[in-house]
């Protein structure tokens, strides 16, 4: 007799917290009690496929919306050749203010930006620094632009990759001093960058 439908709610979304956002979709094929548990899990991943159509997790954002769901981690990598720089800003600027609202309260935000084209898409840091929660910051293959942010709202990211990037020195050092929490810096093939100078108290925790 198959035991797992009568598990409490918390201990399901527990099992589904493990699982890429396809693969708990499908769930909902296994019996009438799977049916709807996968809209209410407490956390969304997105990140191992950079083609999800933006219509899904607009979707799916707007039902958490809905009924007033908690959602404690979201996580996202999108590929910026799939979208034009436009479309990209307008997407993280009608995603990200949904994952701050007092109601979903995303504790954990990890963000991937990456671009497959030979030309790098540009990632506009004032939208993407609208982000209160991010504590994971991985960009690929992209541009920052020349703008520097005038201030940075956002002081709980602790991870920064950035990988074939292009940042200005005044941009790196103004990210890099904005963050008390941070404690892993990877940087690879990043153009821009002459010196990576960082305070003292974090050199023990740094990696790099």
């Amino acid at each position: 007799m198959d035991r797992i439908p009568e598990l409490p709610e918390d201990i399901l979304h527990r099992i589904l917290y493990f699982l890429f956002q396809e693969d708990v979709v499908r769930t909902s094929a296994l019996s009438k009690s799977w049916r709807y548990i996968w809209r209410t899990r407490p956390n969304l991943d997105f990140s191992d496929n950079t083609k999800y159509y933006k219509g899904v997790v607009n979707n799916t954002l707007q039902g958490y919306c809905d009924l007033r769901l908690c959602l404690d981690e979201f996580r996202l990598r999108i590929s910026s050749g799939d979208y034009s720089d436009s479309e990209l800003v307008s997407l993280l600027d009608k995603w990200i203010p949904l994952l701050t609202t007092s109601t979903m309260g995303v504790k954990e935000f990890q963000l991937s930006i990456l671009s497959k084209n030979s030309v790098r898409g540009i990632v506009h840091l004032p939208v993407v620094l609208k982000a209160e929660p991010l504590k994971l910051l991985w960009l690929y293959d992209c541009s920052l632009g020349q703008n520097i942010p005038e201030n940075i709202p956002f002081v709980r990211l602790q991870v920064l990759r950035l990988q074939s990037v292009s940042i200005e020195q005044e941009i790196f050092d103004k990210i890099i001093s904005s963050y008390p929490l941070l404690t892993d810096v990877w940087l690879q093939k990043c153009e821009g960058l002459k010196t990576v100078i960082l305070k003292k108290k974090l050199h023990r925790y740094l990696k790099h």
